[in-house]
């Protein structure tokens, strides 16, 4: 299984670096772990979880196809809820965008949002920035 870096995934990552939501030491130290896991997803307890992982749900109250969320509560120095939308597609994981939720309708925009990358992805219309 790929863990696979987007473009968009990696703009987003830059955007939180910039507007101070985490740092190099903070990703080090807790989302690159956990993103890790995705390897093993399914032997993971974590992948259980509620409040770590679910299904990225749209505008009309449904689930998006083949799309995830990893969800961190009081992350960082300003305790934001951080969420990281994934595809995964066949065996492999694609780190789509990450973002501060700030509402339930901005988390139900940023899923719809999810639902045009993935169809992107399944188009091979996306750019692949490397692999954990």
């Amino acid at each position: 299984m790929r863990i696979v870096i987007t473009r968009w995934g990696l703009d987003s990552y830059l955007d939180l670096l910039h507007r101070g939501v985490l740092d190099a030491a903070l990703y080090r130290r807790v989302l690159r772990p956990d993103i890790l896991l995705l390897r093993e997803r399914n032997a993971q307890p974590k992948f259980k979880k509620p409040k770590f992982w679910g299904p990225a749900i749209d505008l009309r109250g449904r689930a998006v196809g083949d799309g995830w969320k990893m969800k961190w509560h009081n992350f960082g120095p300003h305790n934001v809820q951080l969420r990281l939308c994934i595809a995964l597609i066949e065996a492999d994981s694609y780190l789509c965008h990450a973002y501060v939720k700030n509402s339930g309708s901005q988390d139900k925009r940023m899923a719809a949002s999810l639902k045009d990358k993935i169809q992107l992805i399944r188009r091979l219309q996306h750019d692949e920035r490397g692999e954990l």
